[in-house]
């Protein structure tokens, strides 16, 4: 049974999770935290990840975290948390997730307890097993658990609407995407590697995203218009030159080095108004732009 109008936080060995509800006809969103928002990270008294942001949109909410670094949301524990949370968000008329990465992974494997309707996750993980997810990175930080090899290893198995938001060209991440079969709207966000949320924040557009899908009315030609934003942001850049592809020539390495080059230098007058430790940054970068480090075109 659920409480109404108060801030209710519960926590257990495995995961923490938050709520506030302030109508029941309305939805209700569940927000899934990334991996680095754990809550052996934080102080306990903070409030978990998504939690403010829509509560003070008047919006039911809740919050969902994970305990420990090494944990996916895959012990019992959690799977009996989610089937008793499916049963009390029945009363909604929607239930709505949204999340990032670890997040995702989340949402994919307990859509059916849960009772989700449909979910909007960015760069979602949907297996940390060497065999489903092989271009997966984190698979030797993560794979080696027992988990991974159980029954419980795979969110691709989710079957309700997703729009995904991932860096097309990011390997790893778009194997992952292209494991759920339920994704009806896929916004590609190439450049920006395993950081959407934070590029989108940065481009000033997360907030509009979020709330846009939420009322469902992502506007997939603004969407894109917007995001090319992230041509004036180093972290673009930095990405592309890493070549995840492996097929930049030297040709358009050097373009890249260019265009990263000129978007320094444009920052710079606003970064050297700044004082202390902002202003030594800004004059790095001034260094950088007049003397490019050319082994990143070799």
């Amino acid at each position: 049974m659920l409480t109404l109008h108060e801030d209710v936080r519960i926590d257990s060995c495995d995961m923490s999770y938050q709520y506030h509800i302030v109508d029941l006809s309305k939805p209700v969103v569940l927000c899934f935290a990334p991996g680095n928002s754990g809550t052996d990270r934080m102080d306990m008294q903070q409030n978990l990840w998504g939690f403010d942001y829509l509560k003070s949109r008047k919006m039911n909410v809740l919050s969902i975290t994970h305990n420990g670094q090494q944990n996916f949301y895959q012990s019992q524990a959690c799977m009996d948390i989610f089937s008793a949370l499916g049963e009390c968000l029945a009363v909604f008329p929607e239930r709505i997730a949204y999340g990032s990465s670890r997040g995702c992974f989340a949402i994919g494997l307990h859509a059916k307890r849960l009772g989700l309707d449909r979910a909007l996750m960015m760069m979602p993980v949907s297996s940390m097993n060497a065999e489903l997810a092989p271009q997966e990175p984190k698979v030797k930080q993560y794979g080696a658990h027992p988990n991974w090899q159980g029954p419980h290893n795979d969110a691709a198995i989710c079957d309700i609407p997703l729009t995904v938001i991932c860096d097309s060209l990011y390997p790893a991440d778009h194997h992952h995407c292209r494991r759920f079969s339920n994704v009806v709207q896929f916004l590609r966000l190439p450049g920006v590697g395993h950081r959407v949320p934070s590029v989108l924040n940065k481009m000033g557009m997360l907030s509009k995203v979020v709330i846009d899908y939420l009322h469902n009315e992502i506007d997939t030609q603004a969407f894109y218009k917007e995001a090319r934003k992230r041509r004036q942001l180093n972290v673009y850049y930095r990405q592309l030159l890493r070549d995840p592809t492996g097929k930049l020539t030297t040709k358009r390495k050097f373009i890249l080095r260019k265009h990263q080059t000129h978007v320094a230098v444009s920052n710079l007058s606003q970064q050297l108004s700044a004082k202390g430790s902002a202003k030594v940054s800004a004059a790095k970068q001034w260094l950088i732009a007049k003397k490019p480090n050319l082994s990143l075109i070799k």
